[in-house]
């Protein structure tokens, strides 16, 4: 639901305000909420989590890189604004 929300406030703002709307996925962290997971669940998906410390890259990378196409061009007309980000 956030990559359709973040998809039509692109569709309508971008143009007429010049904002960028993009939907995030900020991965698996490795927190203390996975204390009360079964062994077998942390064993298996433990790999895919990253350090706390990373949380917030996929934030800062959204919001300061320079992704070329972003800036005006929407993502069914080739570029990436309305767009998914994952990193």
């Amino acid at each position: 639901m956030n990559v359709m929300q973040a998809h039509e406030f692109a569709r309508r703002y971008h143009a007429s305000h010049g904002i960028i709307s993009l939907s995030l996925h900020p991965r698996a962290n490795s927190t203390d909420l996975q204390t009360n997971v079964p062994a077998w669940l942390n064993f298996s998906f433990g790999i895919l989590r990253k350090h706390l410390r990373n949380g917030g890259l996929t934030e800062l990378f959204a919001a300061l890189a320079e992704i070329k196409g972003v800036e005006g061009d929407m993502l069914e007309d080739g570029g990436r604004n309305g767009g998914y980000v994952l990193f």
